[in-house]
């Protein structure tokens, strides 16, 4: 490939990629594991984009590396005005994807001096660790619970917490001596208006082939009123309403049953769309002191 071509052929990457960046993201990738691959996408990305400028500015690898940095900044100040989250860890896994990129370039054009391979290994994986080590868990949980389907939750994953987004809650796993079961998940709900509690985001979203959902659960102390809900990211026009099953609960172990059938025909609320749901939420209404709710399993049949 000419010069000339490739030069052009780096700046049309480069747009693209730049682009990428400023496009809005749907409603429906909210899952916390999308989320971090989106994060650890940064680093590879800002690899891409330095390599391109480096070819575009002439081979200038430091220059490279100072232009791709300062676009990782102003990148995550512009996404504030595309409907995007700037996030200042996304700058700094910008800046090491910049880094890692005058890595190779050094190694491919063999100017980097500092010492045999296994040191530029090392280097390499210190470059990377971190976003590794902050995505890493989330991604591997991701492939767990793709596994583990049609259970959505049994806490069996070590990083099963990550799939939870918490509202006025904290969640961690908690042994039990429960026959079948060896670990619980341990929701601790602390008042607020509104209601505190939990959403999950399943991994896979298409439940058009099953009947019920199954969340099993419980507590001890008072009677908790609890809301218990699916969505499936769509908007609702009134009169209709969305699914919420609010009940009071006693202290003890619950079992609840949804069908699912009954809520994609829509007979009481809003037809819900089996094959994208998004979110399963539980969450406590009326506190008024911290409260501990054991989830067991939740999952589908």
């Amino acid at each position: 490939m000419g010069r000339s071509k490739a030069a052009g052929f780096a700046v049309v990457i480069l747009c693209v990629s730049i682009i990428g960046l400023f496009v809005p993201l749907p409603n429906v990738n909210r899952s916390t594991w999308l989320t971090k691959l989106f994060d650890l996408g940064h680093v590879p990305l800002f690899v891409l984009v330095t390599l391109c400028i480096w070819r575009i500015d002439g081979r200038k690898v430091w220059l490279a590396f100072g232009l791709a940095s300062l676009l990782a900044i102003v990148m995550e100040i512009v996404q504030l005005f595309f409907d995007r989250s700037g996030d200042p860890l996304d700058v700094l896994r910008g800046v090491l994807g910049a880094a890692i990129g005058v890595l190779v370039l050094q190694i491919a054009t063999r100017s980097f001096k500092w010492g045999p391979t296994a040191i530029r290994a090392a280097l390499a994986f210190a470059l990377v660790a971190w976003p590794i080590w902050d995505s890493g868990p989330v991604l591997i949980d991701a492939i767990w619970s793709y596994r583990s389907f049609p259970v959505l939750s049994d806490f069996t994953s070590p990083w099963e917490a990550h799939r939870w987004y918490l509202d006025s809650a904290h969640l961690e796993r908690e042994g039990t001596s429960e026959p079948g079961h060896s670990m619980v998940g341990r929701l601790d709900l602390f008042p607020r208006e509104g209601g505190s509690g939990a959403i999950l985001f399943p991994i896979v979203q298409d439940w058009s082939r099953y009947h019920r959902l199954h969340c099993t659960f419980s507590f001890t102390g008072n009677d908790l009123r609890l809301l218990i809900s699916l969505r499936d990211g769509k908007k609702v026009a009134p009169p209709l309403q969305r699914f919420d099953l609010v009940r009071d609960f006693g202290p003890g172990r619950h079992g609840v049953v949804i069908d699912l059938q009954d809520l994609a025909a829509g007979t009481q609320f809003a037809p819900l769309d089996l094959s994208r749901v998004q979110s399963f939420h539980i969450v406590a209404t009326d506190l008024t002191e911290p409260r501990t709710v054991f989830l067991h399993k939740i999952y589908l049949e």
